[in-house]
């Protein structure tokens, strides 16, 4: 790799300086924010049906709604595009 390129010589503290600061923990906090969603959806239907009580007639409504929803924001950020 040429020394100047983003990995390291003069052009590397340029880099480093246009993705410091807020972006860095803007990166960070997407990160985290991915992470735990990730985590925590396989675990809705446990604690509806666990702790909730809920039968598989209203979990089957949470997540037709759910999907219903996804579509919609998918449909609506596509006709602003």
């Amino acid at each position: 790799m040429p020394a100047g390129g983003p990995a390291g010589g003069p052009a590397g503290g340029r880099w480093r300086r246009l993705l410091g600061g807020n972006v860095l923990w803007l990166s960070v906090a997407s990160f985290l924010n991915d992470a735990s969603s990730e985590m925590i959806f396989p675990l809705l239907p446990l604690f509806l049906v666990g702790t909730l009580g809920a039968g598989p007639a209203f979990l089957g409504l949470v997540e037709g709604v759910a999907e219903i929803l996804a579509v919609l924001a998918l449909t609506v950020a596509a006709g602003h595009a």
